[in-house]
């Protein structure tokens, strides 16, 4: 029999992929973002049973012209209702579309929605 094993994620510093092309830092910041996320990929796979203790949830949605929220759009809701099964009530949908800007732009409007979201947190949180 294995032993159980522990993947505490709240103590891990997990970057982000940035769109820049350039090579050094952020490139090897990409790359290491890639393998910690095959790592935690296979970790699931293999695992048995899984556990999570998560309070919140933030789903990057990229719908490819699908307006988020509309009748059509079949994956947020979809990962809202997963999310919902896991028990996961608090969960934040950041709409990543962009079929007609660019990468910086859709990275940029991203950042913003989260940048609300935090700070709707932070003011709940001090009221």
């Amino acid at each position: 029999m294995l032993s159980p094993s522990l993947r505490e994620m709240s103590t891990s510093e997990v970057s982000c992929i940035t769109t820049r092309r350039s090579f050094g830092r952020a490139s090897f910041i990409a790359s290491r973002s890639v393998a910690l996320s095959s790592t935690l990929i296979d970790e699931l796979r293999a695992a048995d049973t899984l556990v999570l203790g998560v309070e919140r949830a933030f789903i990057i949605v990229s719908s490819g012209g699908t307006a988020i929220g509309s009748d059509a759009d079949f994956a947020s809701r979809y990962l809202l209702h997963i999310c919902h099964f896991l028990g996961i009530e608090n969960v934040h949908i950041i709409d990543a579309s962009g079929s007609k800007r660019t990468p910086e732009q859709v990275i940029a409007r991203g950042k913003q929605q989260i940048d609300t979201v935090l700070a709707e947190m932070r003011h709940t949180k001090v009221a």
